[in-house]
């Protein structure tokens, strides 16, 4: 019954277009893999299609998304120089430690020419 529901609903999103085939595409793993696919997505004008967060428990994503823009703004051309400047910019917050190019996972589309990222945060504790 679950199994149905899940199928129905995943045939939902492919419908109406929010879900995309990636065929074997996954995160990056190794720190070369990850910056060959940033160098990749600068050269050829990659799009940035997604950012995510993992480890922000109490900071909300609003407030993280602040601080990146428009640098790595959903829509806009990835850029390494840019996307550093954001991280500069968002670890000046106090409730995070700095966030670094190693605490980047990447994606890349390579047929729509977009890239994915998933950025992990350590909090600082609160008081």
């Amino acid at each position: 019954m679950i199994a149905s529901g899940l199928l129905a609903f995943f045939c939902l999103f492919v419908i109406t277009g929010f879900a995309t085939a990636q065929g074997n595409a996954r995160l990056s793993k190794t720190k070369e893999e990850r910056d060959f696919r940033m160098q990749k997505a600068e050269q050829e004008q990659y799009c940035v299609r997604r950012v995510e967060f993992t480890g922000n428990v109490y900071t909300r994503d609003k407030e993280i998304r602040i601080h990146l823009v428009p640098e790595l703004e959903e829509g806009n051309l990835f850029n390494r120089d840019g996307m550093l400047r954001a991280f500069r910019r968002l670890s000046k917050n106090e409730f995070i430690y700095p966030v670094t190019v190693n605490d980047v996972r990447v994606l890349l589309d390579e047929v729509n020419k977009d890239i994915d990222m998933v950025i992990k945060f350590k909090e600082r504790k609160r008081r």
